[in-house]
């Protein structure tokens, strides 16, 4: 099951992006976590595990589709979408 959690949301920035995402976390959070992306049909893409708040993710081998980013905070699990163009 996916949650979407308040207090320990993260934030994707340009969407729909081009080259690269960034990821910025908001909230206190233990260091550190896996960011996971997949795609529409489900296919895991990348996992990239940061120790900081402000993350770089570079995506310019995707396709122009539609792509889910994960994020497991506490043992919880948070998506958000993002659009490659």
């Amino acid at each position: 099951m996916i949650m979407h959690i308040s207090e320990k949301k993260f934030k994707i920035s340009p969407n729909p992006a081009n080259e690269t995402i960034s990821i910025e976390l908001t909230g206190k959070t233990d260091f550190p976590i896996e960011i996971d992306i997949y795609d529409v049909s489900g296919r895991h893409l990348k996992t990239t595990r940061v120790n900081s708040n402000e993350n770089e993710i570079n995506i310019s081998t995707f396709t122009k589709d539609m792509y889910f980013v994960i994020i497991t905070i506490d043992g919880e699990i948070i998506t958000e979408k993002f659009i490659k163009k």
